[in-house]
C-alpha cells in the first residue's frame, strides 16, 4: 500500500474505528440515537467529494450542511453527547475560520517543500491565524491542522456513543420507534 494511502486511511479510518472499539468495551449504556438530521452528514462529505459546482460553492454548501448538523446536534445534546458533538462542531470551526479568512487552508513552508502541489495558500506573513492551518506533520508528506485533530477526536466520541446503544441481544427493536427526532 502506497504510503500516502496509508496515511490516508489511518487519518479517515482509525477515529471510526478507535470509536467502535471503545463502544464495545464500554459498559454504560449511555448512547446517540440517529435523527433525520444526521443526514446533514452524508450530505456534506458528499458536497465536498462530488463537486457538481465550483470548488469554493461545493466547499461553502458542505460546510455549511454539517456546522448546521453540529450545532443542532448540540443545542439538543446532553452529557458525553454534548462533548462529543461539540468537539466536532469546534474541530469544523477551527477549520472554517482559517478557511474563510484566507481563501483557502494555509499551509506550511515545511508542508510544501514535503509534500508539494497542496491545495491551499502558503502561510506568509499576511496569513490570518496561521497556527490553524495545515502545519502538523506527518508520514509520507501529509500535514494536519489542529481543526482534523480535535475532529478526529470528535469522530472517535461520537462513533463511540452511536455504536453504544447496540440493543443487547434478544432484544427486540420496534418497527416505529416512539420516539421523535430533530
Amino acid at each position: 500500500m502506497p504510503d500516502r494511502v496509508a496515511v490516508a486511511v489511518a487519518l479517515f479510518g482509525a477515529p471510526p474505528l478507535l470509536g467502535l472499539l471503545l463502544a464495545r468495551v464500554r459498559r454504560a449504556a449511555v448512547g446517540v440515537e440517529l435523527r433525520p438530521i444526521d443526514l446533514l452528514v452524508p450530505l456534506g462529505l458528499a458536497a465536498q467529494l462530488v463537486q457538481v459546482l465550483p470548488r469554493a460553492t461545493s466547499l461553502a454548501v458542505a460546510y455549511a450542511l454539517l456546522v448546521t448538523w453540529a450545532v443542532v446536534r448540540v443545542a439538543t445534546a446532553a452529557g458525553p453527547a454534548r462533548i462529543a458533538f461539540g468537539a466536532l462542531l469546534l474541530g469544523g470551526v477551527l477549520n472554517a475560520v482559517p478557511i474563510l479568512l484566507n481563501g483557502a487552508m494555509p499551509y506550511s513552508a515545511s508542508a510544501e517543500r514535503i509534500a508539494g502541489g497542496l491545495k491551499g495558500t502558503r502561510i506568509d506573513g499576511h496569513t490570518a491565524l496561521p497556527m490553524l492551518g495545515d502545519i502538523i506533520p506527518l508520514p509520507a508528506g501529509k500535514f494536519m491542522s489542529v481543526g482534523d485533530v480535535v475532529l478526529a477526536i470528535g469522530t472517535v466520541l461520537t462513533v463511540s456513543l452511536i455504536l453504544g446503544t447496540a440493543p443487547a441481544r434478544g432484544t427486540r427493536i420496534p418497527a416505529h420507534p416512539t420516539s421523535s427526532g430533530v
